[in-house]
């Protein structure tokens, strides 16, 4: 259950981030285009460039920690699910070995191939 809400929380952080490169973008575009032709336009280049170098990293970080997580809860739905198999067959099995004493051996090898046959 753990992965499962981890997984679900990098979902909406990564939409979050590109709304805040694209404001923090736009915002510094618009006093980019206020200092033509001075010293001040490289270095409002400069933190553009380190903003939207910023942005794309986490961005990219929330996307392989969603994944790594969704993985994981994968994998341990995987595991339950052989866990729940294993015990049901090992149920089915029982009953069958208690059908045998009831009933008789044939219709406990009959049972007993069916369960083999449909599997």
């Amino acid at each position: 259950m753990l992965f499962v809400i981890t997984s679900n929380l990098f979902m909406p952080v990564q939409g979050r981030l590109v709304s805040v490169a694209v404001d923090l973008l736009l915002e510094n575009l618009s006093v980019y285009g206020s200092f033509k032709n001075t010293t001040l336009q490289s270095v409002i280049t400069n933190r553009v460039t380190q903003i939207v170098l910023l942005c794309a990293g986490l961005i990219v970080l929330a996307a392989l920690l969603r994944g790594l997580f969704m993985f994981l809860m994968r994998q341990s739905i995987i595991v339950m699910s052989r866990l729940i198999e294993y015990d049901l067959k090992n149920e089915v099995f029982n009953h069958y070995q208690s059908l045998a004493g009831h009933l008789g051996v044939i219709a406990f090898a009959c049972a007993f191939v069916y369960h083999i046959l449909c599997k």
